[in-house]
């Protein structure tokens, strides 16, 4: 696990965690450009057993997860 996912990993509660759908076996791919400074914007798609297709489209909410004033987020707040 990254330092990244650790953090991220952290940041999220038990009870928040409850709420959301497990995604970690979904191969989920970035549609983000190339020169994007973070990767928060993707997409996914499966099968489904009647033939037709599931899309799933993936936006990040990263400031969710980050607490106003901690480090990271006065560190980002250098680039806007």
């Amino acid at each position: 696990m990254t330092n990244k996912a650790l953090v991220l990993r952290l940041a999220c509660s038990q009870a928040e965690r409850a709420l959301r759908r497990p995604l970690q076996e979904t191969r989920i791919f970035s549609i983000d450009p190339p020169t994007a400074r973070d990767l928060d914007d993707a997409l996914s798609i499966r099968a489904l057993p009647n033939g037709g297709y599931e899309l799933g489209v993936h936006i990040a909410d990263v400031a969710h997860f980050i607490p106003p004033q901690c480090a990271l987020d006065q560190e980002v707040r250098v680039y806007e």
